[in-house]
């Protein structure tokens, strides 16, 4: 790793979005590209991709949009982990199919209202970036 997963204050702003080892195509001048890596299912990151963006416009325009139509009342299938990396993975079948030295992942598997589960992401955000215009949003 190029980072500290557990500080994300290491890196200056302008260099966060590092993407070493990846390649990185826009939408508009690489699509054919772009399409040859996913049918490798080779990992790539793609920018400039116009129904992204228009999504991008409109959560910038409102951004309470995501919680208005996600509302406070049904609940969704979530991750919570007591440490701050989801970097785990489980296995299909149970432990008799478990290779030496595998360890259950912390991590496991809740439901809550996006209300909720905003109010915990916005908590661990502005903790960690020491943020208090975050903290002000967490109710």
């Amino acid at each position: 790793l190029n980072w500290n997963p557990n500080d994300v204050t290491t890196m200056a702003p302008n260099y966060r979005e590092v993407y070493q080892g990846l390649c990185v195509f826009d939408y508009e001048k690489h699509y054919e590209i772009a399409l040859t890596y996913r049918n490798l299912e080779k990992p790539f990151v793609i920018r400039n991709d116009p129904k992204v963006m228009a999504v991008v416009r409109k959560w910038d325009d409102d951004p309470e949009y995501l919680h208005k139509v996600l509302g406070d009342v049904e609940e969704y299938r979530t991750e919570r982990s007591p440490v701050n990396q989801f970097m785990w993975y489980r296995l299909r079948g149970g432990k008799s199919n478990s290779p030496a030295g595998y360890q259950v992942p912390p991590n496991d598997e809740t439901e809550m209202p996006f209300g909720e589960w905003l109010e915990h992401a916005l908590d661990k955000d502005a903790k960690a970036l020491g943020s208090v215009e975050l903290a002000a949003r967490v109710k």
